[in-house]
């Protein structure tokens, strides 16, 4: 119900605010989960508790896995033959 974020440590939080403040700033699809919140509440910070959720929750995997990050990540796992079908053509 409350997600990761609620059951994490407080100085992990803590440690996560700023890195979220960027993530928010400078990658489309947090900010864009960030606006979108913002319009539905109204609450900044619930929607940067959010962006630190998924943070964390990224990190985590990304430990649990042994791997490292990669922007392109989702697209890459997609079969071509998909990819293609999803193309706008002009």
């Amino acid at each position: 119900m409350f997600g990761l974020i609620a059951y994490t440590n407080r100085h992990l939080r803590k440690a996560v605010h700023l890195p979220a403040l960027s993530a928010k700033k400078f990658c489309e699809k947090f900010n864009g989960s960030y606006e979108r919140l913002v319009a539905k509440h109204g609450i900044k910070m619930k929607a940067l508790d959010s962006i630190q959720g998924k943070l964390l929750e990224l990190m985590l995997t990304l430990y649990k896995n042994k791997a490292n990050f990669d922007p392109d990540f989702e697209w890459k796992n997609i079969p071509l033959s998909l990819e293609m079908d999803t193309c706008i053509e002009p």
